[in-house]
């Protein structure tokens, strides 16, 4: 370690003289044992690193010294033996230069100083380490973002919740320090939501305004979390938050009110519409059933004429309408969710029936099948109105806008109809060689769509003067163009009750004669027949014991002088006392014109006797009552004892 070589210069000197000497050069080499060991220029290094450092980065270089030479004298460096294993991972020693470098990421979070362990020996045998302490301290960076615990979520919540429902438990960590770990958090500000802190880094997220899920069923609340490093470090996250349905909506129907054109003659059952109400609620508070409203119409309740699916809302017809009875009606429907309390809301679907053209025109004048008889003078110009046929059609509109049409015609070229008013009036002066009698069938058409038409028959008799039409009317009845069994039924049902009715009179009036003939009248003269004037006129003649007569009534009658009566109608007494033989008769004609009639009644009176014991029978007075006839003519005048008029017979004992 002083000196490794000696050098001596060795001299021999003989003895002779003179002497004689020689040198030599000793040259002494010193070999060098390992008596030294290795030697650091320190026992403790202190160094700084910055953290998260990249690979391979020079920590430090350690020197140490070995004063022994050759192999004695090189020095290698490494960790000490009970340097741990994780350092050993984040650095490593260069065993010749002493150089120690990072070797894996050095985290400040992880540790904040690290104490190498590093030995340096010779190579020497036997040879014995020396050791030396490097201490790095760590210096911080902003390296780590602040961490967001969510300790507590409440979710999901009412949405009628209050001001001030606690949400979350928020808590916020930094593993970094100093101003790096400093944080505060922030939420979006137009959240109904906000950030309350009662201790540090511990926050809770609360309502701030009223929430309402129909219009946000949930919120994703993002809370930004940031350091106070440089540069500064955020970390963000996301609470979802949903918002519990309450029943706070009424259904709501997608229009105010529903109008319906339904054509008539509809099959029962057909669909009408369909009414559609949903529920911004959710789950049962959405589900929405429907109902109709109790209501009448005419007095009937609605639900005879329309039904109405529970679930669909589906409307269907339960009969078929017909427009002429009924053109229009109402129904309220109901529309209701499953909630508690449920709620509910109305709307007014009015149903319009549309007319079809299922009414053929009536004929009002004349009366349909046979029509009229009409009777135009055969002297009419052209232009002479010879009838006007009316008709009406239930149906409305163009379905009811008629048309009139000379179908057929005994004479086409006389006659012409008006289309809209029905008028038939003729084309040309009546002549001589015109058939007195004329049929017209006429058609009366609608407007509809297929068009329906009915026709009527209309005689038309061309005659002299109107007068003599009641002379022509022979014609007999039109063949009855339509015969069904309702009319055969009609006519054996009248034809029954007429045979019945005749029974029951003929049998009144055998009754009836049967008690004249026993009663206490007396006997009943024969029956007689007079004809006058080519008119059938029955007298009866009733014929009783004079005695019985004049007993009953004490009066003698006279026919006045003014009176004319055959002589087979008035017997005159043979005597003036005792009975009489024959029997005074006033006899009562009937004339075919009941329209005229003269009445005649009779009249006692008394006279003055001249003188005698026997007083003179006394004349009766026959009072007249003349009922004149239309054509101021008396019928009686001519001094008979005919009395026209009456329907029977006036006897007179």
């Amino acid at each position: 370690e002083n000196q490794a070589v000696h050098q001596m210069v060795l001299t021999a000197v003989d003895g002779g003289v003179p002497e004689r000497s020689g040198t030599a050069l000793v040259i002494v080499t010193v070999l060098d044992v390992n008596d030294n060991a290795p030697v650091f220029d320190q026992a403790v290094y202190t160094v700084c690193l910055v953290e998260n450092a990249l690979r391979n980065t020079l920590v430090i270089k350690l020197n140490a010294t070995d004063l022994d030479q050759g192999s004695y004298g090189e020095v290698t460096y490494s960790f000490s033996n009970h340097a741990p294993a994780r350092l050993r991972q984040l650095f490593r020693v260069d065993p010749q230069t002493g150089e120690i470098r990072v070797k894996g990421v050095v985290d400040y979070e992880e540790a904040s100083v690290y104490e190498i362990y590093v030995q340096a020996k010779d190579k020497g045998l036997y040879t014995a380490a020396v050791h030396c302490t490097v201490v790095v301290e760590i210096i911080d960076v902003n390296d780590n973002a602040p961490e967001l615990i969510l300790t507590s979520v409440s979710s999901p919540v009412r949405e009628d919740a209050a001001l001030g429902t606690v949400i979350a438990l928020i808590s916020v960590t930094d593993r970094d320090s100093g101003d790096n770990g400093k944080t505060y958090c922030r939420i979006p500000s137009h959240l109904p939501f906000k950030l309350q802190s009662s201790f540090k880094n511990y926050y809770t997220l609360v309502t701030d305004d009223h929430l309402d899920r129909e219009r946000v069923f949930e919120y994703n609340v993002s809370i930004t979390v940031t350091d106070s490093g440089t540069p500064s470090l955020s970390t963000v996250k996301t609470i979802l938050v949903k918002v519990s349905d309450v029943n706070d909506n009424a259904p709501r129907f997608a229009h105010p009110s529903y109008t319906v054109y339904l054509m008539e003659n509809n099959a029962p059952g057909a669909s009408i519409c369909s009414v559609s109400a949903w529920d911004p609620d959710s789950e049962q508070n959405a589900y929405v059933s429907y109902c109709i409203l109790d209501s009448k119409i005419k007095g009937t309740p609605i639900s005879s004429y329309v039904s109405i699916n529970l679930n669909t809302g589906n409307l269907y017809a339960l009969r078929s309408f017909d427009y002429e009875q009924l053109k229009n009606f109402r129904v309220q429907i109901q529309a209701q969710d499953a909630g508690f309390p449920s709620l509910h809301n109305n709307v007014t679907v009015t149903v319009i029936i549309l007319d079809q053209n299922d009414n053929a025109p009536a004929i009002v004048s004349p009366l349909p099948p046979n029509g009229s008889v009409e009777w135009v003078p055969r002297s009419a110009d052209a232009g002479h109105l010879v009838a006007k046929v009316r008709a009406v059609d239930d149906d409305s509109g163009q379905n009811s806008r008629l048309s009139y049409q000379l179908a057929q015609a005994t004479d086409p070229g006389l006659f012409s109809m008006a289309p809209f008013t029905g008028e038939i009036r003729t084309t040309r002066r009546l002549e001589d060689y015109d058939a007195p009698s004329q049929k017209l069938v006429v058609h009366v058409t609608d407007n509809g769509k297929p068009p329906l038409s009915t026709s009527v028959t209309i005689s038309v008799s061309i005659v002299d003067s109107i007068p003599e039409v009641i002379a022509d009317l022979t014609e007999g009845p039109q063949t009855i163009e339509y015969f069904s069994e309702f009319n055969l039924y009609l006519i054996v049902s009248l034809g029954s009750v007429s045979f019945v009715f005749l029974l029951a009179i003929i049998a009144l009036i055998s009754i009836k004669c049967h008690k004249d003939r026993h009663g206490t009248l007396g006997d009943r003269c024969p029956l007689s027949t007079c004809c006058l004037r080519g008119s059938r006129r029955c007298c009866r003649f009733r014929r009783k014991h004079s005695r019985d007569v004049l007993n009953n009534s004490h009066t003698n009658f006279q026919m006045p002088p003014s009176v004319k009566a055959p002589p087979s109608s008035v017997d005159v007494a043979g005597g003036g006392g005792g009975t009489l033989s024959q029997t005074y008769c006033y006899k009562v004609c009937l004339s075919p014109e009941s329209a005229k009639s003269d009445l005649m009644f009779l009249k006692p009176y008394s006279s003055s006797t001249t003188g005698g014991t026997k007083a003179k029978p006394v004349s009766p007075h026959v009072s007249r009552a003349r009922k004149e006839g239309s054509d101021g003519t008396n019928i009686g005048s001519n001094g008979s004892s005919e009395v026209s008029g009456l329907h029977g017979g006036l006897f007179i004992p």
